[in-house]
Formats: C-alpha cells, structure tokens, sequence
C-alpha cells in the first residue's frame, strides 16, 4: 500500500510545515484532484480493458471475462475504488469546509485510490494468465462436482479441451502444460465425488462404477481429439505432454476400480496409429506405456498386492503399439523395440524388487514378448545381410540392456 504510505506522508510533512514553519495556501488545488478521482471513477466503472479483451480469441476472451467476474476480491477492489472515488469528488466539489484538513484529507484519500486502481489492475491482469485460467477452470469443476451439477461439469470440461487445442494450435507449450496439470487435479478431485453423488448416471439403479465408466467414456472422447491435434502440431514436446496426461489419468481412474483406464490407452495408441504420427511421436507412446508399467510395479510392491493383471493388460498395449509402429517405420530396427521390455526386466532384476508379487509370472510374460521381437531381430537382420551382402546381425545390440540376462527368473 504504497500509496496510501506516501499520502500520509506527505500529510505529515504538509502539516509540520504550515503549523510550525510557514503558513500554506490550499487554494485552487481541487481541480487536479477532480480530474483524478474522475479518472478513476471511470476505470472502476467502465468495461474491463476492453480494447484488450477485443484482441483474444473468442472462447479465450470469454474465459478471461468468467475468470475476472467470478474474483471476489477483484468485485471488492472495484466497489471499494468506486466510493473511494465518488468520496473524492464530492470533497473536493464542496468550498464550505476549510481550505487545510480538505488537502489533507483528498491527499490521503488520492494514495488510497491510486492503491485501489494498482490492485484492481493487477488482479484483472491475472485474468489474462494461463496459469490463473487454468486454476479457475479447475476449481470450477470441483465445485460443480460436489453440487453434483452435471451440466456444468460437462460445460467446464468442454472449455478446457477446447483452451486445451487452443494453446496446441498456438504451440504453446506452458500453456499446454499447466493446462495438463491442472486438468489431471481436477478429475482427480471430481472422481473422488463421484462415490458420494450422482453424477453420469442416467438412472438410479445404475452403479457407482457406471459413473466412473460414463467418465471414462467423456474423458476418452475428448482426449482423442487433444491426441489428434497434438499429432497435427508436430512438436514433440506437446505430444509427450499429451501422452503424459494419458498416463496420470489412467492411474486417477484405476485407482478407483481395476477394469478402468484402459480405454484411455487404447484410444491412445489407436489416434495414433490413425495419425500415422512419426517414429518420435511413437517413441514418446512407447516411453508413456513402459514407464506405467514400471509405476504399476512400485505400487504393487508398496501396497504389497498384486497388480499381475493390469500390467499384463498393459504390456500388451505396449506389445500392439511397438508392432503397429514397426509396420509404419520398417526401417527401425528391432533392437529400439526390444528396449522399454528389456528395462522393464532389468528393474525387476534389482534386489528391491526381489519380493514383488507375481514377478517370476510378470517376468515370463516380458520373456514371451522379447523372444518375438528377438525373431523379428534375427529375420531383419537376416535380410539386411543378404540385401547389402555381408553380415551385420550382431553388430549393433550387444551393449543394450536387454542382451543382459534376467536375474532371478522363475
């Protein structure tokens, strides 16, 4: 409040003067400070930065706008600067009061009112922030989660998505990726609710776990579109963020029932089949299914419960995606695809998770897929030597990983 600090201030130090000093003059100064608190009176009333408003997008500028109505304190600083204001103007319009304590008084009142329009300033500027939209849309979506408002949680999913592809479109990767965090907190607060209100349920009799599959189904529809419009930006940073997001969602829903999240994942590795995205882009896909796995692992070995079937389920997701991008990119070598499997063995090969449940079961199941990529290594290289004329089947993978034996195989 520095503004307030110097109207004080300067009160005290106008104050010192004139009593033990000299004598002032306060005559004529009202027609500065009216044309002030006029100004001022004009910035609390008038449409909120209009002009740049004007300058965003429509479903941004509209966001912007919920975002900035919807601040209580911004609401307050407004009022607040409105009397403050008005109390200016008719202070300084009125000559029946002496001439001394009236400067006094409107210098005070001045600081203040420049306080007020700082702070009003600042917290509108807020509402043009990714960072602060996004937090609001996530709040939004927790409120209307617990008052079991279905609309308005569909409502607020949609602008999220669709300020979701905005940012996708505008290659904003921050953006992209508060927007992620921030959606991933928010369906994770709303399926916590969903165990104690009736939400996606089109009648009673219908099941909680009904509810978290109607989700399910809302959030895979929406997040093949993301999905698809991440392909289309081409960066790969943006596409692992997606993916990412992928990932964390299918944890939040599984926490919840062992037979949810999948449709996340195939959607996932379905779009980008469909999109035909490059081998990077696949690659992160890849990364994402292999470090869920290695997730699931620790959970089980933690929780000390076996998690057998969900791994299995998503090894062979993981199994579906690198043979689906093999036949798009022939030219990669076997070898890469063997890799996430081999790290997979090669973390259960650690001591520490000597005791996880169901590991010589988890470990068999990576030996079956990697024996299928070894026959696809050995038929490749095969015909790569008979192509070019000499032998190059081993000239390449005897440092990886996945070369090492499995410790402790059952």
């Amino acid at each position: 409040m520095i503004g307030t600090f110097l109207g004080f201030c300067v009160f005290a130090v106008l104050y010192i003067i004139d009593r033990y000093v000299t004598p002032m003059s306060f005559e004529g100064f009202q027609g500065f400070f009216q044309i002030f608190f006029i100004v001022s009176l004009f910035l609390s009333l008038a449409p909120l930065w209009k002009r740049a408003l004007l300058r965003l997008k429509p479903l941004v500028r509209r966001i912007t706008l919920d975002v900035a109505l919807h601040d209580r304190w911004l609401l307050l600083g407004r009022m607040v600067l409105v009397l403050c204001s008005f109390s200016g103007i008719v202070l300084t319009s009125q000559r029946t009061l002496d001439p001394f304590w009236t400067f006094m008084v409107t210098f005070i009142l001045l600081g203040i009112v420049v306080d007020l329009v700082r702070f009003v300033l600042i917290r509108f500027q807020k509402a043009f922030s990714i960072e602060h939209q996004a937090a609001w849309l996530r709040s939004s979506l927790e409120r209307s989660g617990r008052k079991a408002d279905e609309r308005a949680v569909m409502n607020t999913l949609e602008r999220f998505f669709s300020l979701f592809v905005e940012m996708m479109k505008e290659k904003d990767l921050y953006s992209v990726t508060m927007l992620s965090r921030h959606l991933t907190q928010g369906m994770e607060s709303l399926l916590r609710v969903l165990s104690q209100v009736a939400l996606f349920r089109v009648s009673q009799q219908e099941s909680m776990l009904d509810s978290y599959m109607a989700a399910e189904a809302v959030m895979t529809k929406r997040l093949s579109w993301v999905t698809k419009e991440a392909v289309l930006s081409h960066v790969p940073l943006i596409v692992e963020e997606v993916v990412r997001l992928h990932s964390r969602l299918f944890l939040a829903f599984h926490l919840y029932h062992e037979s949810l999240g999948y449709v996340l994942l195939i959607s996932l590795s379905q779009t980008m089949q469909q999109r035909e995205g490059s081998l990077e882009t696949d690659g992160e896909v890849t990364t994402a299914f292999s470090e869920l796995v290695k997730t699931l692992i620790e959970r089980s070995l933690e929780q000390a419960t076996s998690d057998r079937g969900t791994i299995e389920k998503v090894l062979e997701l993981l199994e579906t995606h690198l043979k689906s991008s093999f036949r798009r990119h022939k030219s990669t070598n076997p070898a890469f695809l063997m890799q996430p499997l081999a790290d997979i063995g090669q973390m259960l090969a650690e001591d520490r998770y000597q005791n996880t449940p169901d590991r010589a079961a988890i470990l068999e199941h990576l030996k079956r897929l990697l024996a299928q990529f070894s026959a696809l290594e050995s038929i490749t290289s095969r015909m790569t030597s008979s192509h070019e004329g000499g032998d190059t089947s081993a000239s390449y993978h005897e440092d990886l990983p996945f070369t090492k034996p499995l410790e402790g195989e059952s």
